[in-house]
């Protein structure tokens, strides 16, 4: 009889240390999801004020523009409106 030994089947081998999720790398996570948003937050805000200045330039000869001042109307029992100064 052949003296024949069984071998196990060789799988993936791990080095060292098994991948575990620590706080560490949920802060870093964090701190980096929210670096990112506060730039993209910034970005969107340039975008809109910028649109916003276009189109404001755009309109400006629509805004009307009084140099005026408003007329303050009183209307009393007996009297029809009258300038609230002249009362």
């Amino acid at each position: 009889m052949a003296n024949s030994t069984k071998k196990k089947p060789e799988g993936k081998k791990r080095s060292g240390k098994k991948q575990s999720f620590s706080a560490r790398k949920l802060i870093f996570g964090v701190i980096i999801a929210s670096i990112l948003a506060v730039i993209c937050a910034m970005g969107i805000y340039i975008v809109v004020i910028m649109s916003g200045f276009k189109i404001l330039d755009q309109n400006l000869d629509k805004i009307e523009t009084t140099s005026e001042a408003t007329l303050i109307l009183a209307q009393g029992e007996d009297k029809d409106a009258q300038p609230l100064r002249d009362r």
